[in-house]
C-alpha cells in the first residue's frame, strides 16, 4: 500500500518595486516568505488484530500555516469510530487520532476500509484501515492429523499425528492423552468394539491397547502399510502403499501367524469392514476405472469372492462407506449401491446423492438414518476437503448445509482468516454431536511453506 502524502504548496512571490520620491532614492520591498500547506500521518496503514479494539496514530501539520481538517463523511462506516473527527492544526502541530473498532454483528473475516481526510476542504490524506473480526469456535490441535477413527468404547477420536504420536482425543471435554510411537504412523484402524487399534508404519505394525494406552506388540510386515482393517477377534488385513501390487496381507495378532491372498491388489487400496466381520470390500485409490472387490475373512484369511469392475458403468470413486445395517454403500462420487450376501444382488445401483459432488468422509446416523457428508475436490490429483458440510435424510434428500467455522492463521505477524476444510467426521455415541477434524491452510507470503492449523469443529445435531 502506498503511503499517501499530499503536499500543497501555496506560494506567492510578490516583488514590488517603486520609486520612493519622498527621499529621492530607489527602494525595493524584499521577497515575501513562501506559504506551505502540507500534512502527513505517522502511519497511513492501521492494522488491528482480532484481540485489539483500537489503535492510535498522529496527524501532523508539516507546513507553516494552520489548516482545518476533517474526516470525509462519505468514507465512514459504522464499525469504525475516528476520534476526534475534525479540528484545527497550527503549523508544525500534531493531533492524536484514535481508531476504535466495533465488531458487533460482524462475521469472521478481514475487513479493509479507506478513510479520506480533508485539509481545508480538499481531499488530501488517505488512511488505510484493516482489522480482523474473529471468534474461535473450534478446539485447536497442536499436530497435523494423518489419520483418524472413532472408538465407541471410549466415545473418543483416535488420531495418528505428525511426530509419530497416537492420541485419544475427547472432543467433549477437550482433553487428549497421547502415546509416542517408535515409527511414523501412516494409518490407524480401531477394532469394532473400540478397545484396540493398529497403526500401520513402513514395514511395521503396532498393536495398541486403547483402554490403557500402551503398545502391546509390534509385527514386521512386508511393505509400507497403506490401509488396515482390525476385527474384534484380533485379525488384521493390510494393503501396501509403496509398490505396484501386493496380495492382501492377513495377520493374526494373537498368534503372529500371517497369510497372503491368492490374488494381487493395486497399491493404495482401501478396505471397509462389513459389520458381520465376515466380509470386507475394497477399492483402489489409484486404479481407473475403479473396481470393487468383496473378500471373505471368515477364517482370518482374506480371499476374493468376486470383483465388479466399474459398477453400473458409473465413474465409481476411490473410496466407499458402508451403512450401519449393511444394506447399502455410498461411493466417493455419491453413487448408492445395494449390498447383499448373494453376488447377483450385491452392488446393485440404487440411487445417488442429489448433488454432483465428491465426498471425503461420510457417517451414518443409526437413530435417524441421516447421512453426514464432508465434501472434497480433486485438483491435479490432489484431494482436498471443502468447508461446506452436508446432511441428507434416509431418502437421500439434502436437508441441511452449513460451513465449518473459519481458521485464524498468522503469517509473519499478519492475521489471515481462511476457510476450514473438513478432513474427518465423526458422530458421538449419543448422536447429538458431529465432530469434524479441520485443516486451515495458506501458503506463506515469504516462502513456499504452508501455514496450517488443525482443529476439531463442533456441529450440533437437532
Amino acid at each position: 500500500m502506498t503511503n499517501a502524502k499530499f503536499l500543497v504548496m501555496l506560494f506567492w512571490t510578490i516583488t514590488v518595486f517603486f520609486l520612493a520620491t519622498a527621499c529621492g532614492q530607489d527602494e525595493a520591498i524584499e521577497e515575501v516568505e513562501e506559504e506551505v500547506l502540507s500534512s502527513e500521518f505517522s502511519n497511513s496503514f492501521v492494522n488491528i488484530n482480532h484481540e485489539q479494539n483500537r489503535e492510535e496514530i498522529y496527524l501532523k501539520n508539516t507546513g507553516n500555516i494552520p489548516f482545518d481538517w476533517s474526516v470525509d463523511l462519505n468514507s465512514r462506516t459504522p464499525s469504525i469510530l475516528i476520534t476526534p473527527s475534525e479540528g484545527v492544526l497550527e503549523a508544525q502541530d500534531s493531533v492524536l487520532i484514535t481508531v476504535t473498532i466495533d465488531r458487533t454483528n460482524l462475521v469472521s473475516k478481514i475487513y479493509d476500509f479507506v478513510y479520506h481526510f480533508e485539509i481545508n476542504n480538499v481531499d488530501v490524506e488517505t488512511l488505510n484501515i484493516r482489522f480482523s473480526s474473529f471468534t474461535e469456535e473450534k478446539w485447536i490441535l497442536s499436530k497435523k492429523v494423518i489419520d483418524a477413527e472413532y472408538s465407541k468404547s471410549l466415545d473418543a477420536i483416535i488420531t495418528i499425528t505428525s511426530g509419530s504420536i497416537l492420541s485419544v482425543v475427547d472432543p467433549i471435554n477437550r482433553t487428549m492423552e497421547s502415546l509416542n510411537l517408535n515409527a511414523l504412523g501412516i494409518c490407524v484402524s480401531v477394532s469394532p468394539n473400540g478397545n484396540r487399534a493398529v497403526v500401520g508404519h513402513d514395514g511395521l505394525l503396532s498393536l495398541i491397547d486403547l483402554l490403557n494406552l500402551k503398545v502391546l506388540d509390534q509385527f514386521d510386515v512386508p511393505f509400507s502399510v497403506f490401509d488396515a482393517v482390525l476385527t474384534t477377534d484380533d485379525n488384521v488385513y493390510l494393503s501396501g502403499g509403496d509398490i505396484t501390487s501386493t496380495p492382501v496381507y492377513s495377520l493374526n495378532l494373537a498368534t503372529g501367524e500371517s497369510s497372503q491372498s491368492n490374488e494381487l491388489i493395486s497399491n493404495n487400496t482401501i478396505f471397509k469392514l462389513h459389520s458381520s466381520e465376515e466380509y470386507m470390500y475394497s477399492v483402489s485409490k489409484h486404479l481407473a476405472p475403479s473396481e470393487v472387490n468383496k473378500y471373505s475373512i471368515v477364517n482370518g484369511r482374506a480371499e476374493v469372492l468376486y470383483e465388479i469392475a466399474n459398477p453400473h458403468d458409473l465413474s465409481f470413486g476411490h473410496n466407499l462407506w458402508i451403512s450401519p445395517n449393511d444394506q447399502f454403500l455410498i461411493e466417493e462420487n455419491g453413487g448408492i449401491f445395494q449390498l447383499d450376501e448373494t453376488q447377483t444382488k450385491d452392488l446393485i445401483f440404487l440411487s445417488e446423492l442429489p448433488l454432483d459432488r465428491m465426498y471425503r468422509d461420510i457417517k451414518f446416523s443409526i437413530s435417524t438414518g441421516n447421512i453426514y457428508a464432508l465434501q472434497s475436490t480433486n485438483t491435479f490429483n490432489v484431494i482436498k476437503g471443502l468447508e461446506e458440510v452436508l446432511v441428507f435424510n434416509n431418502s437421500y434428500e439434502l436437508i441441511e448445509t452449513s460451513n465449518l467455522p473459519k481458521s485464524l492463521l498468522i503469517d509473519d505477524g499478519i492475521e489471515l482468516i481462511v476457510s476450514s476444510l473438513g478432513q474427518f467426521g465423526f458422530l458421538n455415541n449419543s448422536e447429538d454431536q458431529w465432530f469434524v477434524i479441520t485443516r486451515g491452510q495458506e501458503v506463506s507470503s515469504g516462502s513456499d511453506d504452508k501455514i496450517e492449523q488443525w482443529a476439531v469443529a463442533y456441529l450440533s445435531i437437532d
